[in-house]
């Protein structure tokens, strides 16, 4: 039997009932926001306050320990200079923003909620710009200056003609490709700006470090040698952070048979052990893992594997690839030229607009304080 169309519809708003209208509604009073404003990276490091837009700071490096270090008691000194002045390199301050604009009509109107829409957005807006905060903080971005070319027109106020774009900040990423790094086949390092050749040589990194030809699988040998090569430098990591799936696929290999660390396990009684109806163990004695934590454990430190939702995945030939970043936090410190605010801006007809902004770099500190694995596919099983 075919089905018919019904004569009437039920009315979904008041303005569809002529009289007698009832509608049904049950709305909590409460307002749902599921996407959590999480930032492992910023919260790990330090704080800092910045004086101008270009940020400097001197990487010093300690000179190799002599074993032969000595002289004699009439010998003459004056020859000798052992002083050591570090390079000078810089980061840009980025600023960020989010307008929200509100009609009268809609902060009049009673909100299920409560309380007043414009304010409910410019509090939304600071949680959205604490994420892009991170964001930037940990990415690929080259330090660029900002572009102001724009040229104010008495005949059209609203259109400038010209350019507008605002500076960037080095992120984390480009740093750490800089001297501890595993970039894989044809991959590149950033550029410092400096005078000099690497490793002498300073100035900010202005171009973003290069993916490699493929992506590739990650592998515990790229990260014990990552943590060895900031060891002979210096560094001590104990972050590995990178996106939810590359950790996830990180700490699935920990529990292979493949993987050289130490899991939890138990010689307890069969009855109080996981797994046993798939063969894992004898009924009595024996041993089984019970468990990993969020840890790797190397020669040359220990990291803890940190996810984080604002690192992004980036294509390669198709392939989703993601960075996996090591930092030593002692050392990174983000700078604030301009603390989170709020502004008006103009008014156009019964508009409220305002703008939510900050002003934010990052300094590395110790540029060896940052460590990178870079073109690693997290679809693809980790191997040893």
């Amino acid at each position: 039997m075919a089905a018919t169309t019904p004569t009437t519809t039920r009315a979904l708003d008041l303005a569809d009932v002529d009289s007698g209208g009832l509608i049904a509604e049950d709305v909590m009073n409460r307002l749902f926001k599921l996407t959590p404003v999480e930032r492992p990276f910023i919260d790990s490091v330090g704080g800092g306050d910045a004086k101008a837009i270009k940020k400097e700071f001197v990487d010093k490096v300690l000179a190799q320990p002599s074993s032969t270090n000595t002289f004699a008691e009439m010998e003459d000194l004056t020859a000798r200079n052992d002083s050591r002045h570090g390079l000078r390199y810089y980061n840009l301050c980025q600023q960020m923003g989010k307008v929200i604009k509100t009609s009268q009509r809609g902060r009049d109107v009673a909100l299920v909620t409560g309380g007043d829409e414009f304010l409910q957005q410019l509090m939304d807006a600071g949680e959205e710009l604490r994420m892009d905060e991170e964001a930037a903080v940990v990415s690929r971005n080259a330090a660029t200056a900002e572009v102001g070319t724009a040229a104010w027109n008495p005949a059209t106020p609203a259109a400038p003609v010209g350019t507008e774009a605002g500076s960037l900040m080095a992120g984390a990423c480009t740093w750490a490709s800089l001297y501890v790094a595993d970039l894989g086949t044809g991959g590149v390092a950033a550029v410092l700006d400096g005078a000099g050749t690497p490793p002498n040589q300073g100035g900010g990194p202005t171009t973003a470090p290069s993916a490699p030809t493929a992506a590739r699988a990650m592998s515990e040998t790229m990260l014990r040698n990552i943590l060895r090569l900031g060891w002979v430098e210096g560094a001590k990591y104990n972050l590995c952070m990178s996106t939810g799936d590359m950790i996830e696929t990180i700490g699935n290999y920990m529990f292979t048979s493949t993987a050289r660390v130490a899991t939890l396990q138990s010689d307890v009684p069969q009855a109080n052990r996981t797994g046993v109806t798939a063969g894992n163990g004898a009924r009595q004695g024996g041993v089984v893992a019970q468990g990993a934590v969020n840890m790797f454990v190397g020669n040359f430190g220990t990291v803890t594997l940190t996810p984080n939702r604002q690192m992004e995945l980036y294509d390669i030939d198709g392939t989703d690839s993601a960075d996996v970043l090591f930092v030593d936090t002692r050392y990174p410190v983000v700078c604030t030229l301009h603390g989170y605010a709020s502004k008006d801006l103009a008014e156009r007809g019964l508009y409220d607009q305002q703008v939510v902004y900050c002003d934010k770099t990052l300094v590395p500190g110790a540029t060896r304080s940052l460590a990178l694995i870079q073109g690693v596919n997290p679809a693809t099983p980790m191997v040893a």
